[in-house]
């Protein structure tokens, strides 16, 4: 977003109130233009593609003890919003789970500015949501509007959620795969195509959309990567599915046991300079800290019914290391305080190392542990049930780590991780 207040969804307190509604207006516009073409070529235009990408309620990000204090924002409150009470899972013990969320707790309030779970702060997220919603709204008015409307398809989704203070205290979207992070939105919409409103109950994920996408605007994807190989160098068929089948209310049974592959290495706490925007020393979120994840169903249910279990594997990637595969230097900057109150950073100590750090798990049955806090993979939750079925889930996270985690095949990666986790079955031991 950068410093500038304007940068953000709607919180500038001068000006405009932000670039949301400058977007809306200029996808309008566009759909206006469009129309105007439209009637000049009788209902003949050629086809296209619009993404209007909305910044809100990404400006819970920017709130916190500093910049609500700032006379350059304005986090004004929609009266509507009601009484917005904590997560339940706000004041839960997170021992039990990956070291590196604590440590990310602790990270966040110097990393990125002071912030408390409060009544304001939940308030202003829901206030953003309908922000947003009314910009969106416009959009979809005008839309509705014009000749091509019913012949538009539209596609509803989010890159994240956001955390909202829930295990323990975390916020945005950094160092877990909890639902309140990677849950997300995803609505299609066609008068035509799909005249009835219903909701399917499958695990589906962002690389779906593409090939969904291509299925529906009727495009080939074999001429479509053969065009693509006439200026890259690489070309390989998208990782996702074709979801079409479920919209058009086809049964497909094989999507109901496929599972979803998730991975993130945003480290946003391992800075240049180890510092923060004020300039103080901040020390980095603890590894391993790099995450890599699979939802599936399984037949663990009463009668062999089919429940949902998250497996998250919490892994030190020398990708990402100071020397990729080699070896990873990390220069702390420490402060001390004297007896005059007075604060000196100038001691720096380094450290090495060239081996990763073990790998920490995480394992949920969703079904029976909605709110997931039951980490079955800790030895106070784990039984001779669960240890079996984590066994099975370590298999199927290294088998959709292959097929989805993919790397060019032309040149050397440094570091690059292995498909193979290292998993010791019990966190902490």
């Amino acid at each position: 977003h950068g410093s500038s207040p304007l940068n953000s969804g709607s919180s500038s307190a001068t000006g405009l109130s932000g670039r949301d509604i400058v977007y809306s207006s200029e996808v309008i516009e566009l759909l206006k233009q469009l129309e105007h073409e439209n009637a000049l070529e009788k209902g003949n235009s050629k086809p296209w593609a619009i993404v209007a990408s909305f910044v809100n309620p990404h400006d819970i990000a920017l709130f916190g003890a500093i910049t609500r204090r700032l006379p350059s924002f304005n986090f004004e409150i929609d009266n509507s919003v009601p009484h917005i009470p904590p997560a339940p899972t706000a004041h839960e013990n997170i021992d039990t789970k990956p070291k590196a969320q604590a440590s990310y707790r602790e990270v966040y309030q110097k990393l990125i500015q002071p912030l408390a779970d409060t009544e304001t702060y939940r308030r202003l997220y829901y206030s953003l949501q309908l922000k947003v919603d009314q910009e969106i709204y416009k959009v979809l008015k005008v839309l509705r509007e014009t000749d091509f409307y019913e012949d538009t398809i539209v596609i509803y989704t989010s890159d994240h959620g956001d955390m909202l203070g829930a295990h323990g205290g975390l916020f945005q979207k950094w160092y877990v795969a909890y639902e309140e992070a990677i849950h997300v939105p995803f609505i299609i919409h066609n008068p035509k195509l799909i005249p009835k409103s219903r909701s399917v109950d499958v695990l589906t994920s962002h690389v779906d959309i593409l090939p969904t996408i291509l299925s529906l605007a009727n495009i080939d994807m074999e001429k479509a990567m053969e065009e693509l190989k006439k200026d890259h160098t690489e070309v390989h068929p998208p990782v996702g599915r074709d979801l079409t089948p479920l919209i058009f209310d086809k049964k497909m049974t094989s999507f109901e046991k496929e599972p979803i592959y998730f991975m993130t290495d945003d480290d946003p706490s391992r800075t240049l300079n180890h510092v923060n925007p004020l300039g103080l020393p901040i020390e980095p979120v603890t590894q391993p800290c790099h995450l890599e994840a699979v939802i599936v169903k399984l037949p663990t249910g009463k009668n062999s019914s089919l429940e949902t279990w998250k497996y998250t594997r919490y892994f030190d990637n020398p990708q990402f290391w100071s020397n990729p595969g080699s070896e990873d230097k990390n220069e702390q900057q420490k402060c001390s305080v004297s007896t005059s109150s007075d604060t000196s950073c100038n001691l720096w100590v380094t450290s090495v190392k060239t081996a990763p750090v073990p790998d920490e798990i995480e394992m949920y049955n969703l079904t029976n542990d909605p709110l997931e806090t039951k980490n079955l993979a800790n030895p106070e939750f784990a039984t001779v049930e669960t240890m079996a079925v984590q066994a099975i889930l370590r298999q199927v996270l290294d088998s959709q780590c292959k097929k989805k985690r993919l790397y060019p095949t032309t040149g050397k990666i440094p570091g690059k991780p292995s498909c193979k986790s290292s998993d010791r079955l019990f966190l902490n031991l």
